[in-house]
Order: structure tokens, then sequence, then C-alpha cells
């Protein structure tokens, strides 16, 4: 039985990846050079692995509620709670920093670019710039948000704490993904159509 689950979520993240891959490679047009580089596949994958842990972290806490929390969990359940509940808050926390270093590379990146790549930088920055400077507020702010919740968690050993900010967490990095699709679409800029 475990073999089975094992090999249909080996297939299932087979298909997502690949799902995600196709999603992205539509976007990559020619004749919208913004969107033709790197940082498209890369900000698709970010998304995905960023909000599937989000909800799973925000999911997997409500799911076992305060009142489960505020009990104490026998040895094996705890031990295995505790450490899926670590692992996905550090991958949160690198996914959340590998998204604000994406972005500010992006944006270097399209700044120093050709004509059809700064145009895309000027719809950005001109017409956009709250949004812009918001997402780095957001994404500093969840980082800083990530550490401090790795620091209580480790140093008071208890779950409830995760459980009390769990939901501002979550709408944090459900923002944050909410305004990165805005600026992708809003730097949409075609070239010889």
């Amino acid at each position: 039985k475990r073999r089975l689950i094992f090999f249909l979520a080996l297939i299932t993240i087979i298909f997502g990846f690949s799902t995600i891959a196709y999603m992205s490679s539509i976007y990559m047009l020619e004749t919208v050079p913004v969107w033709n580089i790197v940082f498209t596949p890369l900000s698709f994958y970010l998304s995905v692995l960023l909000l599937g842990s989000a909800v799973i972290f925000y999911s997997l806490i409500r799911l076992i509620g305060r009142n489960y929390l505020n009990s104490s969990l026998d040895a094996s359940t705890g031990k295995n709670l505790i450490y899926t509940l670590n692992f996905l808050l550090i991958a949160i926390t690198f996914l959340l920093l590998l998204n604000l270093a994406s972005y500010i590379i992006q944006l270097v990146y399209l700044r120093t670019g050709n004509e059809a790549l700064k145009a895309g930088y000027d719809l950005l920055i001109k017409e956009n710039l709250f949004f812009v400077i918001l997402k780095m507020i957001l994404l500093i702010t969840g980082l800083t948000f990530s550490f401090i919740l790795i620091k209580k968690y480790r140093v008071e050993k208890s779950l409830l704490i995760l459980y009390n900010y769990s939901a501002f967490y979550f709408i944090l990095i459900l923002l944050i993904e909410f305004i990165g699709r805005y600026l992708f679409y809003a730097s949409y800029h075609r070239v010889g159509v």
C-alpha cells in the first residue's frame, strides 16, 4: 500500500511539473519579449511551490486544530508533525527568499536589456510602481515573519504559536502571489505585431 501511494505521488509530481512547464511555455512568445525570458517559467514554478507549501502548511495546522495542539501528542505523531511543519516553514522561507532575489534580478535584467525589455520595465515602474514596491515590502515582511516563526517555534517548542499566526501567514503569501500575477500581466508589451 505504501509503495502504491509513493508511486502515485511520484506520478502526480511528474505530471504537475510537466503541466507547469507547458503552461509557462505558452507565455514565452517572441512577440512579448518581457515574457520570453527565463524568469517566466521560474516565476511559475516559484508560485506553484510557494502556494502549494503554504496551503499544505495552513491546512495541516487547521486540520489538527487548536484543541489538539494544546493537548500532548503521542511521541510518534508529535515527532512527525513537528518535522513536517518545521520542514514546510523552512521551505516557505527559502521560497520567499528565492522569490525576492529572482524578482530583483528580473527587474535589473529588464532594465539593462534591449529596447523591448526596457519597455516592459517602464510599464512596471512607471505605471505600477506602487505594486512593485508593495510586492517587495510584502516579500520582506513574509521573510521576516518566517524567521520570527522559526525562532519562536524552536524556542517555545509549541505548535500553538504556528496555529495562532497561520491564517495571517497564508493570507500574506496569497497576497504576494496575487500581486506577482498582476505585475506579470501588467508587464505585457508586444513588439512586431
